[in-house]
């Protein structure tokens, strides 16, 4: 299926059209009202919704026949998740790291990814505060901006391993058995509540793993397609590659297989979920 040639420019000025005139102009200047909680700890913005509904509109006029899953259509449209896998699909997340948004901390990202027959074929991420935009293509490498970017094939123990473990949605139990395997890692970071700022932070060798727990497509297919055109992997802990319409938990991002092996067998172990 040929795909338009300007397709990447195109898509990166609608993100960043959004950014500039929607996002930017409510951080730290949200007004009353502006803020709602849709789920139990999960926040919304109006700049959630107006990115999402200008973005959504524009990359169906860059691809006429797409269709779009937005992260707040699929909140009052859990359905539209079945059709991820069928003909050309853009997954957007408007505003990732609603909450950091909220509370004036510069760890947030705008994420649009092409799915193409089921295949992740083109991921975005855009930070609106630094304006770096990391992306990839599939078969075609990861970037960020104009700068190909390669992840670590280092070989080393967990004891050298530097990863996040992002447990706010883990169950109880299985947090606090977690909390103690962390401790076998060099570093066990909080995460930035941020997929856009942890993929690009682990591509760019700031930690060498991330341990996710929720999974949803709009969340984590730009992020996957980014880390596997760099070299790294995005799996679950049966070893199966992250794929949007395979529904579950747990998510195991590394800079390469041995240290998703690692990771596998000493802090998470195999038996976890």
């Amino acid at each position: 299926m040929a795909l338009p040639a300007n397709l990447r420019d195109n898509v990166v000025e609608v993100m960043r059209e959004a950014a500039q005139t929607i996002i930017l102009p409510r951080y730290q200047h949200l007004a009353g009202g502006e803020v709602e909680e849709k789920s139990p700890g999960e926040l919304v913005t109006v700049a959630d919704k107006e990115s999402e509904l200008f973005i959504s509109e524009h990359l169906r006029k860059i691809l006429p026949g797409s269709f779009v899953i937005g992260e707040e259509l699929a909140e009052v449209q859990p359905d539209v998740v079945d059709r991820v896998d069928q003909g050309m699909v853009w997954l957007v997340d408007p505003l990732d790291g609603t909450a950091n948004f909220v509370a004036s901390k510069p760890l947030f990202s705008v994420m649009v990814a092409l799915m193409v027959e089921g295949e992740p074929t083109f991921a975005f991420m855009l930070n609106p505060v630094t304006g770096v935009l990391h992306h990839a293509e599939k078969g075609n490498g990861a970037y960020r901006d104009d700068v190909r970017l390669k992840t670590s094939q280092e070989k080393m123990p967990v004891s050298e391993i530097r990863g996040a473990m992002l447990n706010r949605l883990l169950p109880p139990e299985m947090k606090s058995r977690m909390a103690q395997r962390g401790k076998l890692m060099k570093e066990c970071l909080p995460g930035f509540g941020c997929a856009g700022i942890e993929y690009p932070t682990l591509v760019e060798g700031g930690e060498e793993c991330v341990i996710f727990w929720r999974s949803l497509p709009w969340d984590h297919v730009p992020g996957a397609l980014f880390v596997r055109e760099a070299g790294g992997v995005s799996k679950r802990l049966n070893g199966r590659d992250y794929k949007a319409s395979e529904k579950g938990k747990g998510l195991i991002v590394a800079c390469n297989e041995h240290v998703y092996e690692e990771v596998c067998d000493k802090v998470i172990g195999r038996d976890a979920w």
